[in-house]
């Protein structure tokens, strides 16, 4: 229905009235000009097209200039400006109709409007156009498999945008929208969401959305699901290269609820290990489309204690994975050997649903005891690798430990070897032949175990024979306890020797790296390209065997608390290890100060390894060069090598955690490290470009905040609403 709108003068036009004074002398004059007499009323607007009519002074020219009231809040309009800049008309007689077409009503609009003759000008006169308040978008039927929306009072060729979301997905991308753009009213977000993913058509229609139907803005397909809410949008498309639209409009629509459906589908489990497997998930002919993913069991059992079966289907509906055909994956379980469950919410061809869970439950692992023994260093305890060793031993797929059940043995490989009998040590701690002689654990190490299933200690004398380590000595550590049957004893051993003793006699080759030094390279801050300068200063700690180094970042315990390098005289290198304990910090017997390694993780900034001392970086002369090479280690699951060095503080209530301390906020990064004095004139040597930042993983919470504990793809945000 055509609609006539309302006229509001902002201007009236004021009729002036001229009079002369009288010329005792001469008599009347010539009449003097007198500006046009104007006025204007608005006829219609619709459809995109303004009619108004004008009356001015006959044989008066008039100019109207058309366009958005936010525009003209702006511009100070006068008649000259309406001539200058609008649309000049000679009406033959008077009144006029003027029409203007491809209008915008979807805005606020003003007319000005102004007349001239005789070099004179009317007042400037103002008709408001409102924008249009009819609704063009209403709710259609909806069923269990479809839902539409009416598109009416357009034009037939009228382009519109239009498309519909779920509702959870609408207050998603909102939240997401107010947090990039800030607050933004109803209207506004429409648009940015039709921008997005809005699809174009022509004129007044119904729209039909049926499951399976193409959806390309979303790069997938109508996934309609009974018992859910929708939201359909439209807003007329007033420029399709620009995007402009008119007044963006949104409804709800709610599709019926479903019935429980007996349908399944086929799901193929292979190449099932404790780390993984394969899925292949096939809907066959009765199922339309399903949602997944993956859980642990103990996390989906505790989301099903506090939560319904319902609340599953909302998440996998929200959060899962969608397909509607045969899809297959490859999951890596983030909790190697522990059970899982494959949770589908399917939708059956008919609209209705079920809920189907899968058992995961791989062969577990074999519990193993992880061991590292290595000659320790430490500055600040008078310990050095030639007389002290430190072991850490890790238990590994085991329910429970009870420390009492746990027995070691420390002593030379030359002792141990003598209580195999001839065995292998592997054979000899099956046997139990080094029981009647090992020790149990001490209440410091049964506490660690029981908290963290670790233990780790330093070993600075043979419990065996009483007596201190030995520079140059092959150790060996066992450790021994039931396996959970209590049938078979499960235990581990490692062999390492103690450094030797260092030479009294000089070494050029130690010397050479004593002296002052010029680290070169970037910051982790922000990545920087401007390099970043330390000035280090190496000084003996042990004579041919140790030097202090002092200088490393920024923090002031760089140049007070120097960490340990060490020397080998066989290679003339240099090694680091670490994590190094540097005692307390700032006092706090709690709080230790640690110069440890750092590998690149998720993020950019770089992460502090917290794992048994082991070596960091490997370094040796090259002309005036002291080049550092990092070594490989775990972390995380994965191997990667040492990129920095630098100091945190531990807090010994929370272990497995480290801070940052003032000046060592950041690391350096490419770095090499040259004599100060030739550092000025120094070339820079095995420069490597910084390589992509992983991208940060998103986190989403939801009813009972249940989570999936694995992804089978390597990225699967949700969509991204961006301006345009």
């Amino acid at each position: 229905m055509k609609k006539i709108y309302s006229i509001l003068a902002c201007a009236m036009l004021l009729l002036t009235s001229w009079s002369c004074s009288e010329d005792t002398t001469s008599g009347p004059g010539p009449e003097e000009p007198t500006a046009p007499e104007l006025s204007a009323q608005l006829q219609s607007a619709q459809e995109g097209t303004v009619t108004f009519t004008v009356t001015a002074t006959e044989g008066a020219e008039v100019a109207y200039w058309f366009g958005e009231a936010a525009f003209f809040e702006t511009v100070d309009v006068t008649p000259e400006t309406i001539f200058r800049t609008g649309e000049t008309i000679t009406p033959v007689s008077f009144p006029a109709t003027v029409t203007i077409e491809e209008a915008n009503l979807y805005v606020a609009n003003r007319i000005w409007i102004a007349a001239r003759s005789n070099g004179l000008y009317s007042q400037a006169l103002c008709l408001e156009v409102n924008p249009s308040d009819e609704d063009i978008l209403t709710a259609g039927e909806a069923t269990k498999t479809s839902l539409s929306y009416i598109i009416g009072n357009v034009a037939p060729d009228a382009a519109v945008s239009h498309t519909y979301i779920e509702l959870w997905f609408y207050k998603y991308l909102h939240d997401q929208a107010v947090a990039e753009y800030g607050e933004l009213t109803e209207e506004e977000f429409n648009r940015l969401v039709l921008a997005n993913y809005g699809i174009t058509s022509t004129g007044p229609r119904t729209v039909v959305w049926n499951a399976g139907d193409a959806n390309e803005p979303r790069d997938s397909f109508a996934a309609i699901v009974g018992g859910r809410t929708y939201v359909a949008l439209a807003a007329p498309l007033l420029n399709a290269e620009t995007g402009q639209m008119g007044r963006a409009e949104s409804v709800e629509i709610n599709t019926p609820e479903p019935d429980e459906s007996s349908a399944r589908v086929q799901v193929t489990i292979s190449e099932l290990t404790p780390e993984g497997m394969l899925s292949v998930i096939d809907p066959g002919e009765d199922v339309r489309f399903f949602y997944y993913a993956l859980f642990s069991r103990q996390t989906l059992d505790e989301f099903l204690s506090e939560n319904t079966e319902k609340d599953l289907c909302d998440y996998l509906y929200e959060y899962g994975y969608v397909s509607a055909n045969c899809y297959t994956d490859r999951w890596g379980f983030t909790v190697p050997g522990a059970a899982y469950v494959l949770a589908i919410y399917g939708v059956d061809m008919n609209g209705d649903t079920f809920l189907q869970q899968e058992a995961i439950e791989p062969e577990p692992y074999e519990p193993e005891i992880e061991l590292t023994l290595t000659p320790y260093e430490n500055e600040a305890e008078s310990l050095y690798g030639y007389n002290t060793l430190h072991v850490s031993a890790t238990f590994r797929y085991f329910d429970q430990i009870d420390p009492s059940t746990v027995m070691y043995l420390f002593t030379s490989k030359e002792m141990i070897d003598a209580l195999s009998s001839g065995l292998s040590i592997e054979d000899a701690i099956q046997y139990g032949l080094f029981l009647r002689n090992a020790m149990p654990l001490s209440e410091e190490w049964s506490a660690s175990l029981t908290a963290r299933q670790q233990f780790s200690g330093v070993l600075k004398e043979d419990p065996f024979t009483f007596s201190a380590l030995q520079p140059q000595t092959e150790y060996c550590f066992l450790v021994m306890t039931n396996d959970p049957s209590g049938t078979e004893i499960i235990g581990a051993y490692a062999v390492a020797a103690t450094n030797a003793e260092p030479s009294e006699e000089e070494d050029e080759g130690y010397k050479a790296y004593l002296g002052e030094w010029t680290l070169k390279g970037q910051s982790t801050e922000f990545w920087s390209p401007n390099t970043i300068t330390y000035n280090l200063r190496v000084e003996e700690l042990v004579a041919n065997y140790s030097y202090r180094v002092y200088g490393w970042s920024d923090a002031d315990v760089a140049q007070t608390t120097p960490f340990v390098m060490n020397y080998d005289p066989e290679t003339q290198q240099v090694y680091i290890q670490g994590p190094q304990d540097l005692g307390p910090y700032n006092g706090n017997d709690n709080i230790h100060l640690y110069f440890g390694g750092m590998v690149l993780g998720d993020g950019d900034n770089l992460n502090y390894v917290n794992t048994a001392p082991q070596r960091l970086f490997t370094g040796h002369l090259y002309d005036d060069s002291f080049i550092l090479q990092g070594e490989f280690t775990e972390f995380e699951g994965r191997s990667t090598d040492y990129r920095s060095m630098n100091y945190v503080s531990v807090d010994s209530a929370t272990p497995d955690t480290y801070s940052r301390i003032p000046g060592a906020l950041y690391d350096a990064i490419y770095f090499n490290i040259q004599r100060a004095a030739a550092s000025g004139t120094a070339t820079r040597r095995n420069y490597v470009e910084r390589p992509a930042a992983p991208a940060p993983a998103l986190q989403s919470a939801a009813a009972g905040q249940l989570r999936h504990d694995v992804d089978p793809r390597s990225t699967r945000p949700r969509p991204r609403i961006a301006l345009r």
